[in-house]
């Protein structure tokens, strides 16, 4: 007997494809961020950039941390992986510690 799917030879499992980026928020935001503004020329995301940047340069101190985020990139954080001496479970898996 053949083995029979819903699908022919080739056929993707989602035919219409994945989310469209113009109706994701970031896909909606991007665009008008792309967007020109008339009077400066410069595109909207230039203009909020130089907004941050002027921000930081007054000494805005979260505009100096959101400004040496996107320069520098957040920090790490700090995670806490210790279990109190106690098992660990892991999807299913045991790990005992040492």
């Amino acid at each position: 007997m053949k083995n029979q799917t819903s699908f022919k030879p080739g056929q993707s499992g989602n035919p219409k494809g994945g989310v469209k980026k113009e109706w994701t928020w970031s896909g909606l935001l991007r665009d008008l961020s792309e967007q020109t503004d008339g009077a400066s020329g410069l595109t909207k995301k230039e203009i909020i950039a130089k907004a941050l940047f002027k921000e930081a340069y007054k000494g805005n101190v979260p505009a100096i941390k959101e400004y040496g985020d996107r320069i520098d990139g957040k920090p790490p954080q700090a995670l806490d992986h210790t279990s109190n001496g106690n098992t660990i479970l892991v999807k299913g898996l045991e790990f005992l510690k040492d």
